[in-house]
């Protein structure tokens, strides 16, 4: 089920703007509010200087060993101090789809892309997913796989809760997808 980052109405794919009257979220009004897209780039974005270079790189071998490892998929992972008058989950949406991480063939149900965001002033961290995933990863499992690392998060070790959600992530994506090939026979 495809749900509006603000308000988890229920949407469909190409829908403009969120269908609920007390909602009715669009990329325009969230563009109007955040302001200008920030350059990040795909893989990992530390856009404040946050992790060392032993830690970028440890991170960064995670995430191609991921992409490796569970083709089709691209992953991003961007640190960066979100505004804390927004949520996150808002926040994510609206970079995953308006900084051009993506390859353009990657749309809407096509899109199995994931971007993990870390917020170190707010000591927040969220999971934005492509909507091709969204029938297969519910809120409830992204919320479990958020909490797994947020001990970490709250140690201050912010790798170890990047790491953390990316071991976790690796996992369910492996097991959605022994399941899928089980079922169909594969």
């Amino acid at each position: 089920m495809i749900t509006c980052p603000a308000c988890q109405a229920p949407l469909q794919e190409n829908s403009p703007a969120c269908p609920s009257p007390n909602c009715q979220l669009s990329l325009e009004r969230v563009d109007r509010a955040l302001g200008p897209v920030p350059q990040i780039f795909p893989g990992l974005s530390d856009t404040v200087s946050l992790l060392s270079s032993k830690k970028k790189k440890s991170i960064n071998a995670a995430i191609h060993a991921f992409e490796r490892d569970l083709s089709p998929y691209y992953l991003h992972v961007v640190i960066r101090n979100f505004d804390p008058k927004y949520n996150l989950s808002l926040q994510l949406f609206w970079l995953f789809n308006k900084a051009g991480l993506s390859p353009v063939e990657h749309k809407l149900a096509d899109n199995y892309d994931l971007m993990l965001g870390l917020d170190p002033v707010g000591n927040r961290l969220g999971l934005m997913i492509g909507y091709g995933l969204e029938p297969f990863i519910s809120k409830e499992t992204i919320s479990t796989l958020l909490e797994e690392a947020a001990p970490s998060l709250e140690k201050n070790n912010p790798e170890e809760a990047i790491l953390t959600a990316l071991k976790s992530l690796r996992t369910l994506l492996q097991t959605a997808s022994n399941s899928a090939k089980t079922t169909l026979g594969l």
